[in-house]
């Protein structure tokens, strides 16, 4: 058969068309920002400030000027209403107060915390002393404590203004804990009223077991080069951590100044958010170090360090010291964080055109994190693979990854910290604009990424994939408890709201307060030839199982929304125009004056949308994708593809449209249309892999891929993005058994094993997978042993990643039960184990066993935090299709606390759902003969 008629008649379920040409993928939109430099720096600018200049004024509707000590404040939001029933304290008595919120009576000004940890026996005893107002007459304080000994309370009326007056004491007659609600009352023996000139201080000494944990303070540990093993002491406080380390007033609107004691060994250093005052003597040979007082900030940003790292220090022009701590045998590694960590700083300075306010900006490795990194203000703390980069053995990807998550946390020390929502429901303000402005901070450090292109696919496509669900949820989501906090830390929070949709500020509440996003209809109008050309847009919502909105989910704006639908037309006369048209009550329309060749909506990619086409359309830009792709730029091929292939998916296209449009990749030579392409070929692969199809599925995709993976070679050379292709496409040629490919793969990874001969950073990921797919177990028994030896962070997630992806199942299992032994693997990293079982078919119900039996012990363990337990849920049960695995799985989770994943777990009974419909669909096709 003729290169340009391809075979795709394995795909079950519809009339395939062999001539017709493939169109783009989803993922391919990712390139639609390819323009000059200049262009792609000016339309960033813009959105950026634009982003910020709407932020600012959603914040501040009712405050005034936004001077530096106005901003340094919090975004109001309603109190929820929370259910009210009998709760009771540890003692067995009724507790006072039966909220999830703190009452508004006091409010705290200061507080002025002294701790003493022991990192030997592992314990920590403290004390802090707040200061506060009374806001409204009680006699009543409730504040925040969890898995602290509280061991005296006290509270003395004090003088904040003016001279100081005699005043009677105060007695506590009683505290009581409510465990539920993690919070402590403290009752008092008369009232206590309010007044501009007098407050309270509250005195708290507690004490509490420094645990291997992932949030609060807690133990983290390191091995040295010897093997000797050191333990560190750490925090990490969001979104509810801080009351676990000192009770607190621990909600974000309640920000306060923050003094910090804290007693250590000689052989440690201790860190804060702000620069070091003075270090006394202690007692038994030990110091004290006392910190300068912050700025006004929540409970969540403090944090504090102690450990034996040494740094690497530089300065900014403004005059800010930046440091980076790690361990000394990776202090080596920091160079690169510490050039991303100014450079980015400085830009952020004229970004904003307000001064980062601290004096100081640490960045430090932590051994143990469950996130990426956490945005303190003024000691930012990292996942080793997010800061630490190792050149010659880190690949250009680990690189990117650290100047990525860098700038990311950075643009919280304005946007998060100086403004603050007052509540968790506006978590998106914070990681929105944040997941927005790390694409611009990134093409400061390193313009050659076109960050502006990798946005498209990696940060606007993933948006789009989960908010076409029903378990999505609004921007905007009411939360009541520390489980509904941990949840809204999503793709949604994260992703949809990062700036591409910044155009849309008429009717932004359209946007905020309903999940979804529409699609819109674009017809031919039936009188092109007699007036010219038109094009009728219309839009209603986009649900990934092709169901339609019912009464019972509607939103108050009945799924309808503000677009600003910009396009570009491409005539006969191969001339072109763009423009753009508001969609405001639902439809449109678009005339030319010119005979239309065909029409792209989304130009640019910078709508929250997918776009449909009738199906004459998308043949002519198929064929067009065919003649001359590049009339396209990468991130509208890559927008295309993802479009497609998602449409096909719910059922709105053929999914010999969607094939057809593939056709062309042979020809593609962008990261970002393959991305795409790769991502929705790889959802038909996994839906088929149990089919007598899949095999036939498998050769098709290995004839799109193998002569683009032919003609960029093994050599490790290019621009970041070719590497990344590079990387991606050897990856999927040996996932899918090709056997020159393996037959390389294989024979680098014996060099490396045999002869230590070393393999180029950004064939790693491919080399480490023909090794062990397709290798033995004295393969997988070496990279384990290079695991537990590398002292380089992201050359232990790649082996680690990598362990998952043998054809043995008995060695897979004996994988995921190394997992529960932290001397074995660390807790933070069980998820990259499961990630890579659960992508892998002979793991898949390995994984999903391994969870069911550990549940409890994993709710232990990742309880607390923000994105284990719900990425535990998803993977492990992503590939299930069949009644079976629903009713299972429903079932399951009927019976246990899903803790933080109780939406994820809703998500993944949509996804098992969608998948069975999906190859009801598509079954019979599936059958051989048929």
């Amino acid at each position: 058969m003729a290169d340009d008629i391809e075979d795709v008649s394995f795909l079950p379920g519809e009339n395939l068309n062999r001539k017709s040409v493939y169109e783009p993928s989803i993922k391919q939109r990712c390139k639609q920002l390819a323009c000059s430099k200049g262009r792609a720096t000016a339309i960033a600018v813009f959105c950026g400030l634009l982003i910020l200049i709407i932020a600012i004024i959603a914040a501040f509707a009712r405050s005034g000027s936004p001077s530096c000590e106005k901003l340094n404040t919090v975004l109001s939001t309603p109190t929820p209403n929370i259910t009210k029933e009998d709760i009771y304290a540890t003692n067995g008595e009724v507790f006072p107060w039966k909220d999830i919120r703190l009452p508004v009576t006091v409010e705290p000004i200061s507080y002025d915390v002294f701790l003493n940890p022991d990192m030997k026996a592992l314990k920590f005893s403290g004390t802090v002393k707040i200061k506060a107002k009374i806001k409204a007459t009680t006699s009543l304080i409730i504040l925040h404590t969890k898995n602290l000994t509280i061991t005296k309370v006290l509270v003395k009326p004090i003088t904040l203004t003016g001279p100081s007056t005699k005043r009677s004491p105060i007695i506590v007659a009683k505290h009581l804990e409510f465990l539920k609600n993690e919070q402590l009352a403290i009752l008092t023996d008369r009232k206590m009223f309010t007044s501009a000139r007098t407050g309270i201080e509250i005195t708290i000494k507690f004490n509490a077991n420094i645990v291997s944990k992932l949030a609060g303070f807690y133990l983290s540990s390191y091995k040295t080069k010897s093997g000797e093993i050191r333990h560190i002491g750490t925090t990490q406080f969001q979104p509810t951590g801080a009351r676990q380390a000192f009770p607190c007033f621990d909600e974000p609107g309640l920000k306060a100044t923050f003094k910090m004691s804290i007693v250590r060994d000689k052989k440690h250093i201790a860190l804060f958010n702000m620069p070091l005052n003075k270090t006394e003597d202690y007692k038994d040979g030990r110091v004290i170090d006392r910190f300068q007082e912050s700025v006004k900030m929540s409970t969540y940003l403090v944090a504090f360090v102690v450990c034996d790292y040494k740094s690497k220090k530089g300065k900014t022009k403004s005059g800010v010291d930046v440091a980076v701590y790690a361990a000394e045998d990776q202090i080596d590694q920091v160079d690169f964080a510490l050039k991303v960590a100014i450079t980015v700083l400085e830009y952020y300075d004229e970004l904003y055109k307000i001064r980062y306010p601290l004096p100081k900006l640490d960045l430090i490795a932590i051994p143990d994190f469950s996130a990426g990194a956490m945005e303190n203000w003024g000691l930012v703390t990292y996942r080793e693979s997010a800061v630490l980069y190792h050149p010659g053995e880190s690949s250009d990807s680990d690189k990117q990854w650290v100047a990525v998550v860098i700038a990311h946390e950075l643009a919280h020390q304005w946007f998060g910290n100086l403004v603050t929502p007052k509540w968790w429901d506006d978590t998106w303000l914070n990681e929105g604009f944040a997941s927005y402005v790390e694409y611009l901070g990134t093409d400061k450090v390193d313009p050659t990424l076109k960050m502006g292109e990798q946005f498209i696919c990696k940060t606007l496509q993933r948006a789009l994939s989960r908010d076409s669900q029903k378990t999505s949820h609004p921007i905007h989501v009411p939360v009541h408890n520390p489980d509904d906090i941990n949840e809204i830390f999503d793709t949604i929070s994260y992703d949809k709201k990062s700036g591409k949709n910044v155009e849309r500020i008429p009717g932004m509440d359209k946007w905020n307060l309903q999940m979804g996003y529409p699609v819109p209809q674009q017809y031919n109008s039936i009188n092109v030839k007699q007036s010219g050309n038109k094009f009728l847009l219309t839009q209603q919502r986009f649900l990934s199982d092709g169901s339609v909105t019912t009464n019972s989910d509607e939103s108050p704006y009945g799924y309808k929304w503000h677009i600003p639908f910009r396009y570009m037309v491409l005539y006969k006369d191969n001339t072109n125009s763009t423009g753009m048209v508001w969609l405001h009550k639902g439809s449109a329309e678009i005339s030319v004056t010119k005979d239309v060749k065909l029409i792209k909506g989304n130009y640019g990619m910078y709508g929250f949308y997918r776009v449909n086409y009738e199906e004459v359309m998308w043949k002519t830009i198929i064929q067009q994708l065919q003649t001359d792709h590049t009339v396209f730029s990468p991130g509208d091929r890559s927008g295309l593809i993802d479009d497609v292939f998602n449409l096909a998916r719910a059922g709105l296209v053929k999914h010999t449209t969607a094939l057809d449009m593939t056709k062309y990749l042979k020809k593609e030579q962008d990261y970002a249309p393959w991305y795409s392409a790769l991502d929705g070929l790889g959802f038909i692969r996994k839906m088929l892999q149990k089919s007598p199809a899949y095999e036939q599925f498998k050769t098709y995709t290995l004839t799109l891929v193998k002569p683009i993976q032919t003609s960029l070679t093994w050599n490790d050379s290019g621009e970041p993005l070719q590497k990344y292709l590079r990387s991606n496409l050897l990856s999927e040629v040996i996932l899918l058994g090709d056997s020159d490919a393996t037959k390389k793969g294989r024979q680098l990874y014996d060099d490396w094993m045999t002869q230590n001969t070393s393999i180029p950073p950004n064939l790693k990921t491919a080399v480490y997978t023909a090794g062990i797919k397709y290798g033995e177990w004295s393969e997988w028994k070496f990279m384990l042993e290079k695991y537990n030896n590398s002292i380089t962070p992201s050359n232990k997630d790649r082996y680690l990643s990598t362990l998952g992806e043998t054809r043995d199942s008995i060695v897979i299992n004996r994988l995921l039960h190394m997992a529960l032994n932290e001397d074995m693997i660390k807790h933070q990293d069980l998820y990259k184990v499961m990630r890579a079982v659960t992508k892998n078919p002979s793991g898949q119900l390995l994984a999903w066993r391994f969870l069911q039996q550990n549940w409890e012990k994993l709710l232990q363990w990742y309880g607390d935090v923000s994105f284990t337990l719900p990425e535990f849920v998803k993977s492990t049960t992503s590939s299930f299709s069949t009644e079976f695995d629903y009713k299972e799985v429903e079932e399951f989770f009927k019976k246990v606390d899903s803790g933080p994943a109780k939406r994820a777990v809703s998500t993944a009974l949509e996804n098992i759902r969608t998948n069975i419909n999906w190859l009801k669909s598509h079954e019979m096709r599936s059958k051989p003969g048929c």
